[in-house]
């Protein structure tokens, strides 16, 4: 069996139940190739080139099911929680939101940035937008690879970015410089975003 998983600081338990022997003592085989997007692995699933993906949701999803591929959603793996709510969450600069970034109806009509069109970053930035009655049309919005946002974010390009990695704690990684606004855990809490998906030899 090949699973595809995400190089993200959350899919550690699967590496840690491989380490442990349980896949093994399940009779299984299995071997695990890092992808870096959902993107990426839903071709390859689709395709029979790997057989389980952790992955987030991606539109392209229903469409393959609906046109006969053999994927299927089996099990959650990841879900929104204010426990664990280090996943989809605005940061901005600080300069730009001395008062904090708490309200973001202040993102209006700033430099805003999302990480890729369809993907569960866009989807997060949205829902959060929308809680305040805002969408991406009422800023100037880029789209950026994280490590990139990141960079423009600290050096003034962007005012603020919405972050989908829990490896991304801007917070910690440029203290002052930026201040945290809500997570996707505030708007949707409990919501369902990373999944377990089967490919047509599962």
């Amino acid at each position: 069996i090949i699973a595809a998983t995400p190089p993200y600081v959350t899919t550690f338990p699967i590496y840690v139940a491989q380490e442990a022997g349980y896949f093994e003592s399940a009779g299984l085989d299995v071997e695990f190739q890092e992808h870096p997007s959902s993107a990426t692995t839903t071709a390859l699933l689709a395709g029979g080139e790997v057989d389980v993906s952790f992955c987030a949701f991606h539109p392209s999803h229903i469409n393959l099911i609906s046109r006969g591929a053999q994927m299927r959603y089996v099990a959650g793996r990841e879900i929104a929680t204010q426990e664990c709510n280090d996943r989809m969450v605005v940061y901005g600069r600080a300069d730009t939101f001395p008062d904090g970034l708490q309200d973001l109806r202040q993102l209006a009509g700033k430099r805003f940035s999302v990480t890729r069109q369809g993907n569960i970053g866009e989807f997060a930035a949205d829902a959060m937008l929308n809680s305040v009655g805002l969408t991406t049309a009422d800023m100037q919005v880029s789209y950026l690879r994280e490590a990139d946002a990141a960079a423009a974010l600290v050096e003034g390009h962007l005012d603020a970015m919405v972050s989908s990695q829990s490896q991304y704690d801007l917070g910690g990684a440029f203290g002052t410089l930026v201040v945290r606004g809500p997570s996707l855990a505030d708007v949707l809490p409990g919501f369902q975003f990373f999944f377990a998906v089967f490919g047509q030899k599962m």
